[in-house]
């Protein structure tokens, strides 16, 4: 690892000399990717997620998706992502296998690999599902944070940490202690749905285009997370306050390029030549970043006065925050089944209008259905920011849509009339300071944000009707995929259903 003595001077001079050296290599090598992809060895995984798509797609439970989405995701998609991108990216792996990666985590790997016959038939071994194990133990985070347990950390003492050179070591730490912190997966697992439902298989393909999904979400969330101010992210902190935990203030910008990087990760794998996809779903991955980007612009500025905005212009925002990877993914992954069918330009036409049909919806049940958790709790580790920030929701707007004058005053005001003061000024300019200081009374702590919470929260009816209306309109829609080149051509019944399970499901995890 990096020079323990020689003071600021010397590691100055080390990482001029190393930054040197790799930008003359990099231009030397034609800015060649670093990864080396091989398809060769991931049968057993693809034959692993065939049959567990199989045994559930009968399923009339929304649950059952949820629970095939994170068997898949530990058991295939994590899997392909570590294999081909984060065991090549990292370059302190080594060190974290053999400091952080103990004695148990390969008894583990070997009992793993008895039971599970599918990995037989891979490139996967021991050592790989240890590291896997460790880095979802949140070995990797463990690190990170006991790096500021004593003081701050800058350019000149990283060097003395157990793992890591520099800074761009601890970015990437982060960005894998995020990705394999766990989620759903269920980006990932409705692509190898859809190729399922179109061929009866799934390649690696599929599975790889899910993992450029998965990863791409866990950038948006390092970013999402430092715009909230959300301290949290899946039960461990969020990226901003690991970066405040090792630099202080000096690294409070950090979760901005980190998820840069993941992002480039990304684009990595996107346009590797051994990555045997159309250029179609090529096309659309990039696609998808450049909407997502821009709705979370939109999301920033959603506007103050609830006069202007209604629930139209909610969808429109909607569109581009992470839920549009949904979309994204299901369209790159039917180019590619359409391609290897030969579907008419009629018949892929055809297949995308019910994919948008089909994904408009499920996306505005998704983004909606993450309003309604926060105002009414259910899901673990999801982040509770949405009223302190003001955000303009699909909540927010039913209930202002909804709300008629009521007989109750907040702190002598008006609930109606409280309400769109609130969410129509900044939260460094609150209004209840106002209140306050013309009665004289100091109020406890986030009375208000919990005052409006309880109004929201008795609307709670009207913002189900909503969801379950676009959840409904998602289901249709992929119904009536299964009737393109007709019944026995189209999307089996099976995927189907799925997609529609998927749909329901966004209904259900609010309750």
């Amino acid at each position: 690892m990096a020079t323990e003595e020689g003071g600021f001077q010397s590691s100055v001079d080390q990482i001029l000399e190393e930054s040197k050296g790799r930008v003359v290599d990099d231009v030397s090598g034609e800015l060649e990717s670093s990864l080396e992809l091989n398809s060769e060895g991931y049968e057993g995984l693809t034959e692993y997620a065939e049959e567990a798509i199989s045994e559930v797609e009968s399923t009339e439970n929304p649950y059952d998706i949820v629970g095939l989405s994170k068997d898949l995701k530990e058991n295939v998609t994590d899997l392909v992502a570590y294999g081909e991108l984060f065991s090549q990216k990292l370059g302190f792996l080594s060190e974290f296998q053999e400091e952080l990666v103990d004695e148990e985590d390969i008894e583990y790997a070997e009992q793993y690999l008895q039971e599970n016959e599918h990995l037989e038939d891979t490139r996967i071994d021991a050592e790989d599902i240890a590291t896997v194990k460790a880095l979802r133990d949140g070995r990797l985070y463990d690190e990170l944070m006991s790096m500021g347990d004593e003081r701050e950390w800058d350019t000149a003492t990283i060097g003395d940490s157990l793992l890591f050179d520099n800074v761009n070591d601890v970015a990437d730490a982060v960005i894998a202690d995020y990705y394999f912190r766990g989620g759903k997966g269920l980006r990932s697992t409705m692509g190898q749905i859809t190729q399922y439902g179109f061929e009866d298989s799934v390649d690696y393909q599929t599975v790889m285009m899910g993992a450029m999904a998965e990863t791409f979400h866990s950038s948006t969330l390092v970013q999402d997370d430092l715009m909230d101010g959300d301290t949290e992210r899946r039960g461990r902190d969020s990226a901003n306050m690991i970066m405040d935990h090792v630099f202080g203030e000096t690294g409070e910008d950090i979760p901005i390029t980190t998820g840069n990087v993941m992002e480039s990760w990304t684009n990595d794998l996107n346009v590797h030549e051994q990555l045997d996809i159309p250029q179609k779903s090529k096309e659309t991955f990039v696609r998808v970043q450049d909407v997502v980007n821009r709705g979370q612009n939109e999301d920033i500025l959603m506007g103050h006065d609830l006069d202007s905005l209604d629930i139209d212009d909610y969808k429109h925002m909607s569109m581009g925050k992470t839920g549009f990877l949904y979309g994204g993914i299901l369209k790159m992954v039917a180019e590619h089944s359409m391609e290897n069918l030969d579907y008419t330009e009629e018949e892929r036409q055809e297949v995308n209008e019910l994919l948008g049909d089909y994904t408009a919806n499920f996306n505005f049940a998704f983004q909606s259905s993450d309003d309604l958790i926060e105002v009414l709790g259910g899901e673990t580790g999801k982040s509770d920011s949405d009223i302190p920030n003001r955000k303009r929701t699909a909540t927010v707007l039913t209930t202002d849509r909804a709300m008629q004058l009521q007989d109750e005053d907040i702190n002598g005001m008006p609930a109606e009339e409280y309400f769109r003061a609130f969410f129509s000024t900044d939260p460094e300019n609150d209004p209840t300071e106002n209140i306050e200081a013309a009665e004289g009374v100091e109020f406890p702590e986030n009375i208000y944000d919990n005052q409006i919470r309880r109004i929201m929260e008795e609307k709670e009816d009207i913002h189900r009707a909503q969801l379950e209306e676009w959840a409904t309109e998602a289901s249709k829609a992929a119904e009536n995929m299964q009737e393109v080149r007709g019944s026995e051509d189209g999307l089996n019944a099976g995927a189907a259903n799925l997609l529609s399970k998927a749909a329901e499901a966004m209904n259900q995890r609010t309750h």
